[in-house]
């Protein structure tokens, strides 16, 4: 899952200047754009205020062939090296989470989805979505709802490979 190992651990190693990432990023704006805060439709996430950790695992995994995303390759790819990624990624750090960003519908399903989330999601993702740093887990607070919902089915499908997947069900009401 979060194998240590070549571009990732020189970038993570690496002290990143915000500044140059700011350059970096404009090719990256355009999808997910200038503030990072991403599509609402979940075509694009929302980046601003991610843990650089994680995005510099998220975008060498790419650049690896390690995390499949056909649409970020090419993106990845711009970046030239280890210090470019480091820079990048504490430049979207930087970058503040949009308010009432990623609201999904809402109503009747709330309070079942506060409980799957506890279960589920909050020994990694923390109680506020804060995710951690240390241990590479993403920021979820202000994620589009719909992009968050494809990541879910598609890590509990199989079909995105680099998720963590741990197979803890609540009990299911009757």
């Amino acid at each position: 899952w979060n194998k240590m190992e070549g571009e990732k651990v020189e970038a993570l190693e690496l002290k990143g200047d915000p500044k140059r990432g700011a350059d970096a990023y404009e090719v990256c704006g355009a999808c997910h754009l200038p503030s990072g805060s991403g599509r609402p439709d979940g075509t694009f996430p929302q980046l601003a205020g991610q843990h650089s950790t994680v995005l510099i695992k998220q975008i060498a995994d790419i650049r690896a062939g390690r995390r499949d995303n056909p649409i970020m390759y090419p993106f990845a790819k711009t970046l030239v090296d280890p210090q470019e990624l480091a820079d990048v990624a504490a430049y979207i750090e930087t970058l503040p989470i949009p308010p009432n960003n990623g609201r999904g519908p809402g109503g009747e399903h709330l309070k079942r989805g506060e409980e799957l989330y506890k279960v589920n999601c909050v020994k990694c993702h923390g109680p506020n979505g804060e995710g951690s740093m240390k241990d590479f887990f993403p920021v979820l607070a202000g994620q589009h709802y719909a992009y968050l919902l494809r990541q879910i089915r598609d890590i509990a499908g199989g079909k995105r490979r680099r998720g963590r997947r741990k197979r803890r069900r609540p009990n299911r009401p009757p």
